[in-house]
């Protein structure tokens, strides 16, 4: 009978020091790393302790499928691995892991990182999209392609280095990825989709190296740069359009060439310094840009092409640097706080429109490699009042000076000059109560007229003195 007593209480101490035994086990038992999902940055709060981050393992288990050669593979999904931390081999089962293959990894929200290897040439499509706590991504030099949508909604990736061997970034590639605030893309780089950073809502800071845009227009045109560095050989066709919140823009004197349309639009653009190495500067390169008050245009500049300050409305000076022959189409259209213009000397070609509503333009100086005043050229310059016209004016064309404030037109020829100039219909349309003086005496022997001479010799003394 006692023993039958004591068997309950027997059984009961046994069972106590199993678990007893147990629990002194598993403390000291490592995390298991198929179910420890927690973010490595995050504190425990009950211990008071920082977690450390969760150390990178060998993935094991991963899907993949074997390549036609029957030596490579791409990996196609997770498989079994449940690490959120993995680095992937550059062998699997023998076969050389080539290619992340599309959505392989997508909607994987326990990943934190990944490292993948120097053998693997291609990310594909949608590969890591919806990954919400991927934060790390380490890609090795080897890699060449990234693919469209490539890093969708990567939320909580901070920094993505690409390496010097990649060639291809598809559309949309870092589209959502809410936490990168500076991106590096290399010289290596020879093809781009659009909109690469559309919705990468806290990037601030582009290095751009390569010398190639995207196809689309304005993919650059996420509304948080602030600041881009260009480092390659060209600013590549409307790259920053857009960009309304691009206040600094750096370009390295390894550029030669800026872009058509370029930085087109960015309202909030005050300044740019565009360096001597810069040969040429594109169409619209700078057009409504209108908070862009200074502007440094390099010595080696042949041209300034068509509407390239465009509706620069904040624009008040600028000095066309000695070497510019030519000032294209509607290059100043709109600039309507320019007040001063200086021409270069070298300038041959003016075209139609070239500072039509400059409406704050004073007086301006043309020099005399100049043949002809185009169509429209000062079109409602309505505060200007005075301009100095080279002998050698052959024609002023259609509407030329019309509705000007022009009040005195300084003529370096005589008279006789002065009416040889074809003037097309409307050149001087709207102007009211203005002057001509030539420069040159038709008679130097009259003693009335040389007087008269030495006077306009006075007035074009003034008058280019006030100009220069």
């Amino acid at each position: 009978m006692k023993k039958i007593l004591y068997l309950p209480l027997f059984l009961f101490v046994v069972l106590l020091s199993c678990v007893l035994i147990f629990s002194s086990c598993d403390g000291n038992r490592p995390s298991d790393q198929t179910t420890n999902t927690k973010d490595p940055s995050q504190t425990d709060s009950s211990a008071g302790n920082t977690e450390k981050p969760i150390a990178p393992v060998e993935a094991v288990g991963l899907k993949y499928t074997v390549g036609t050669d029957k030596k490579t593979c791409t990996v196609t999904g997770i498989g079994t691995c449940k690490a959120p931390a993995i680095i992937i081999s550059e062998y699997i089962d023998g076969y050389q892991v080539v290619a992340i293959g599309a959505s392989a990894f997508k909607n994987c929200e326990s990943l934190i990182s990944v490292s993948i290897p120097s053998s693997v040439k291609t990310i594909g499509k949608n590969a890591f999209e919806n990954c919400d706590s991927l934060k790390e991504i380490a890609l090795s030099e080897g890699l060449l392609t990234i693919e469209r949508y490539a890093f969708e909604n990567c939320v909580s990736l901070t920094d993505i280095p690409l390496p010097a061997t990649l060639t291809t970034i598809g559309a949309y590639a870092f589209k959502g990825c809410a936490s990168l605030t500076e991106m590096t893309v290399p010289a290596s780089v020879t093809a781009i989709g659009k909109e690469i950073f559309n919705k990468a809502v806290n990037l601030s800071t582009v290095y751009y190296n390569s010398p190639y845009g995207s196809s689309g227009n304005d993919f650059l045109n996420t509304k948080s740069i602030t600041k881009i560095v260009f480092g390659g050989e060209s600013v590549p066709e409307f790259i920053c359009k857009k960009c309304e919140n691009l206040k600094e823009v750096r370009i390295e004197d390894t550029v030669k060439f800026i872009g058509g349309g370029a930085f087109s639009l960015c309202s909030s653009l005050e300044e740019i310094t565009v360096p001597d190495s810069v040969v040429s500067i594109g169409y619209g390169a700078f057009s409504f840009c209108e908070s862009l008050i200074d502007v440094t245009l390099p010595e080696g500049l042949s041209a300034i092409s068509d509407s390239t300050f465009q509706n620069c409305a904040a624009l008040d000076n600028i000095t066309i640097p000695e070497g510019v022959s030519s000032i294209g189409r509607e290059a100043f259209l709109g600039c309507s706080s320019l007040t001063s213009v200086t021409l270069p000397q070298t300038l041959t070609h003016l075209d139609d429109g070239a500072f039509r509503n400059c409406s704050a333009l004073t007086d301006v100086t043309i020099p005399d490699g100049i043949k002809k005043i185009p169509f429209e050229a000062f079109k409602k310059c309505t505060a200007l009042t005075s301009i100095i016209l080279p002998s050698g004016i052959e024609a002023i064309e259609e509407w030329a000076f019309s509705y000007t404030g022009l009040k005195t037109i300084y003529f370096r020829g005589s008279e006789e000059e002065w009416n040889a100039v074809k003037k097309e219909f409307g050149w001087n349309n709207g102007m009211r109560d203005y002057e001509i003086l030539c420069k040159k005496a038709e008679s130097s022997s009259d003693t009335a007229e040389n007087g008269e001479s030495e006077t306009k010799s006075q007035f074009f003394a003034k008058a280019e003195n006030d100009f220069a």
